[in-house]
């Protein structure tokens, strides 16, 4: 069975995303790219949601999503994702694709999904050989001075990324639960 490699762009967004995501590979513009921008997200998805396994607060407004480490004590909000030119949003069969760009000026991706009072967090699951990303669409490898690969940069075509999009390659992260609409 092929060793696979989780992809997502985002170096902070909750602290049960760190251990479940590596970042080994970034696309080369926000995704989809044959996508415009959304500039806030749909009222179904705005509201407070509560993660108990992390004890993790999550408050989504029209045009953020921050983290509340501290839902039932003492609130410290930390804002993850806010719409602006590095952070694109964009919505594709009804999913958010929250997209991060980096210094680099590579993209990577979290995808947000709501079902009924459960929004769940996706990251990409890629099998780890370059042959099997350029099904996809063009692959840039980036090497260290050891020649080591240290990330692969994907710009998928239209077809690659739907294929890309399909739930066999996406890997839930973390999973909350709605626990009321905000005004």
């Amino acid at each position: 069975m092929k060793k696979l490699i989780t992809v997502c762009g985002v170096a902070i967004l909750v602290s049960g995303l760190l251990s479940s995501c590596a970042a080994p590979i970034f696309f080369e513009t926000s995704q989809p790219s044959f996508k415009e921008p959304q500039y806030q997200f749909k009222n179904r998805f705005i509201g407070e949601y509560f993660d108990p396994i992390d004890s993790m607060g999550l408050i989504i407004s029209e045009k953020s999503v921050r983290a509340d480490p501290y839902y039932f004590g003492e609130s410290r909000q930390d804002t993850i994702f806010s719409i602006s030119e590095k952070n694109i949003l964009k919505y594709y069969k009804k999913r958010y694709l929250l997209n991060y760009k980096f210094e680099e000026g590579d993209w990577g991706i979290h995808i947000m999904d709501l079902k009924g009072d459960q929004l769940t967090f996706y990251c990409f699951n890629i099998p780890d050989d370059i042959s099997s990303l350029k099904n996809f669409g063009t692959v840039r490898e980036v090497r260290n001075e050891c020649g080591e690969t240290v990330k692969m940069v994907v710009n998928p075509t239209r077809k690659g990324f739907a294929k890309l999009f399909a739930d066999e390659n996406l890997e839930s992260l973390v999973v909350y639960q709605k626990v009321k609409k905000t005004d």
